[in-house]
């Protein structure tokens, strides 16, 4: 199974819906997107969860979603940590504005 993190939408001033795909074929071009926890290390059902949850709480949370995305990771390794904040930013990245 292959995780595809599509693109952050903008919902409202401060909402943002996450599309996540799940794909049991070849990879896209947005794989890049989740490179960085792949290569920290993590499984692809770990980093489904992470994801589901950040699009769970981009949702409902709005304003406070940026504390919310460190705690996603507390208590990772270093490098899973720093490569959560890699993959945030290239979701936002990869949104057209």
């Amino acid at each position: 199974m292959r995780i595809t993190a599509r693109v952050l939408d903008r919902i409202g001033p401060r909402r943002r819906r996450l599309f996540v795909t799940l794909h049991a074929e070849r990879p896209t071009g947005h794989r890049w997107i989740i490179a960085p926890l792949v290569d920290a290390g993590l499984a692809l059902e770990e980093i489904e969860v992470l994801l589901v949850r950040l699009g769970f709480e981009a949702t409902v949370r709005g304003r406070d979603l940026d504390a919310f995305v460190h705690r996603l990771v507390d208590g990772q390794p270093v490098a899973v940590r720093a490569a959560w904040l890699e993959t945030v930013s290239r979701l936002i990245a990869a949104h057209p504005t």
